[in-house]
C-alpha cells in the first residue's frame, strides 16, 4: 500500500511539472554590442544594452519558426526607436540618431527560432 501511495504521488509530481511551461530553452551569447540567442522555446523577455553612436546602425537577424516574437530598440528610459509585435524571419536595420545607452529587447510567446543582432558602426 505504500508502494502504491508513492507511485501515485511520483505520478502526480510528473503530470503538474509536464504541464508547466518552460520559460527559456536554449543558448544565449552576448559581449560588447552583440546578443545571439538560439531557443526550442522562449516564453520570456531577454534583453542586452547596448552602447551606440549617432549614425550606428543595430543589425539583426531573425529566425521565427514558430509563436510570437516581440522585438523592440529603445534608449534605456525612453521609446522605442524600432518594435515589431510579431517579428518573422528576416533581417533588420535600426539607424541610431543619438549617442547613449539602448536597449535591444527579446519577447517570445511559445517561440522557437534564433537572433544575432550586432552593430555596424557609423561614419
Amino acid at each position: 500500500m505504500k508502494r502504491l501511495s508513492k507511485v501515485l504521488a511520483l505520478l502526480l509530481v510528473l503530470l503538474a511539472l509536464g504541464g508547466c511551461h518552460a520559460f527559456y530553452g536554449g543558448t544565449r551569447d552576448s559581449g560588447e554590442n552583440r546578443l545571439e540567442m538560439e531557443y526550442s522555446v522562449l516564453n520570456t523577455l531577454d534583453q542586452e544594452i547596448f552602447k551606440l553612436r549617432a549614425g550606428d546602425v543595430v543589425l539583426g537577424d531573425i529566425v521565427n519558426e514558430s509563436g510570437t516574437l516581440r522585438v523592440t530598440v529603445k534608449p534605456v528610459g525612453g521609446e522605442p526607436i524600432y518594435e515589431d509585435l510579431d517579428a518573422a524571419t528576416g533581417h533588420i536595420e535600426v539607424e541610431v540618431e543619438e549617442s547613449g545607452s539602448y536597449w535591444v529587447q527579446v519577447e517570445g510567446q511559445n517561440a522557437k527560432g534564433s537572433v544575432r543582432f550586432t552593430v555596424r558602426e557609423g561614419k
